[in-house]
This record gives C-alpha cells, structure tokens and sequence, in this order.
C-alpha cells in the first residue's frame, strides 16, 4: 500500500451575497483540495462594508467583530481537523470528504488501532472471565504492538484506515520481522496468525466487508531441536540435587516427558486429578489448559513415583 499523496489544501472566506439575512450576505468558508472546491454556510453574517476580504476577516474591534472573528475562526480550525485526519488515517482525500467528516454525514471509518484495542479489550473480558487464557492475550498484546511499531515504520503515520489493508500489508508485515526485528520464521508467522484472527473478527463486527489477510499462508520450518533418549531421562530422573527449586523442575520435566503434559498442565495439576481406574491403575484426569478438551493418562511408575513422593 503506497502512502496517498495528498494535492494542495487550502481554507479561505467570502461573502455569499446570494445568501442575505436582514440585507446581510452569509459569509461562506471555502477550502480547496487540489482542482476540487467545497462550501460550507458558517451562519454568521455581515454588512459587505464590514468585511475585510484580503485579511479574510470582520474589520474593526467592535463586540460583534470579535464574535464574528472568534466564530469564523473555530470553523476553519474544525476543518483543518479535518483534514489532518484524514491525512493522518491515509485516506484519499477529497473536499467532499473533508466536508462530510466535517459535518458529520456519514459513519467514519474504522482505523487499526480502534480494531487492534477493541479485539485486546474483548479477549481480556474472557480472560477475566475465565474463558481464555492469559498467555494467549499476552500474545495479542505483543501482536498489537509490533503492528503499531510496524505501520509507523512502513507508512510514517500511526494508524491507517481498515479499508486499506491488502495482502500486500501481510507481506510486507513479516519482511519487517525476519528483517529489521530479526525474528526467527516460526515467530514471524505466530504473530502474523494472531492478526489472521484479528481481521476475520473485523469481518464479523462488519467493519470491513472481506478479509484480504486470509489469503496469506503461514509457512513453519520444523525446528531442529535435540531430543534426550530414553537413557539421559533417566539419569536426569536419578540425580541428586543440593537445590529443592532444581529438584522440583527436574520432577516437573521428568513428570511431563512421562505423561504429555504441558507445563501448565502439570503447574495447575491437584490431587483431585489423580484417580483410579477400573484397571486399578492411577490416571491424571483433567481438561488441557490450551484446547480445554478432557485428557486421561495413565500414570507410569516414574511418573506415579514422582506425584507419590508430593
């Protein structure tokens, strides 16, 4: 997406001498964009003698100059505002769309930041409610950042306009990771998944009509990782250690090579999770903290030894 170049802006005053109220003409605020040219009525009006058209203002000190100044000169700060949004959101700007943003006519469009704040907010809502997970959020959060940090760095503005988002926004999103943020692959692709969720919920709050960031594909490199034998668990299961905290992670590692289970699986285990079997054997029993699907395993005599001994 190429930063919109935006023509010449420029505000200006003029007496409507169509327009009279009290044999008064209307004074009129005029802004230019480029060739394209919008009126807007400021409602105040001005005997012609009084007006100053070169200064673009009421001439003279009198209370009703200044009233008129003072009026004339929120309006034309209202529609720089205006304008500098809209330059700020990277929009294609038009007089008719200062002019509406202006008037207020029709619904302003949804930016990255209002979507990227609004889908946070909701996730920490189940959190709180106990229906996700924290890590998940602390992951939406960094997500959100690095998009921030991004669209400043690719576009030299702080937020961008919904509509804008092309595939071509996902593209360039995992280049400034592996690139400039150094990011492994596999990192690279967590966060651009999460923005995947993010957009389609942008679909279904209807705050864009499609969603060009499905059409990426996330590619993940197997990492190559060296794996303990059978042989190294042991010894590891066998050693003394002079720290308890040593001993207690070398358990929950053990432990978990010998049932499955996650850290946080095992960090949220409680006695009512062990329970036996018709076989007579003890099992763990207890929901998975990330899929929350119901779990069963059978309890090996290391993994037995280990619960035995807490």
């Amino acid at each position: 997406m190429k930063k919109t170049k935006n023509s010449a802006f420029s505000i200006n005053f003029r007496l409507n001498k169509q327009r009279v109220k009290n044999g008064n003409p209307t004074i009129y605020l005029r802004f230019t964009v480029g060739n394209q040219r919008a009126e807007i009525a400021t409602h105040r009006y001005i005997d012609s003698k009084e007006w100053d058209q070169k200064m673009q203002c009421a001439k003279g000190k009198t209370e009703e100059a200044n009233e008129i100044n003072s009026a004339l000169n929120i309006v034309k700060a209202d529609i720089q505002k205006s304008y500098n949004r809209l330059v700020a959101l990277e929009a294609d700007i038009s007089a008719e769309l200062i002019k509406n943003d202006y008037l207020g006519i029709s619904e302003r469009q949804k930016t990255l930041k209002e979507l990227l704040d609004f889908y946070y907010n909701r996730f920490r809502e189940k959190v709180a409610s106990g229906k996700r997970e924290k890590n998940t959020l602390k992951s939406i959060y960094t997500t959100n950042e690095k998009l921030k940090e991004f669209v400043k760095y690719q576009f030299r503005v702080s937020n961008i306009l919904l509509k804008n988002l092309k595939i071509s926004f996902v593209s360039d999103f995992e280049h400034f990771l592996t690139a400039k943020q150094k990011l492994s692959n596999n990192s690279a692709m967590k966060y651009i998944r999460i923005l995947k969720r993010i957009a389609k919920f942008a679909v279904d709050q209807e705050w864009i009509s499609d969603n060009p960031v499905s059409q990426f594909r996330c590619s993940y490199q197997e990492p190559q990782r060296d794996r303990l034998t059978m042989e190294e668990i042991i010894i590891l299961y066998n050693k003394e250690f002079s720290s308890e905290r040593l001993t207690q992670v070398r358990d929950v590692f053990v432990f978990c090579c010998f049932t499955g289970f996650s850290y946080m699986d095992v960090y949220n285990l409680t006695s009512q999770n062990i329970v036996s079997g018709i076989d007579g054997c003890k099992w763990v029993v207890k929901n998975r903290e990330k899929t929350k699907s119901i779990e069963r395993v059978q309890l090996l005599p290391i993994a037995m030894e280990i619960v035995e001994s807490y």
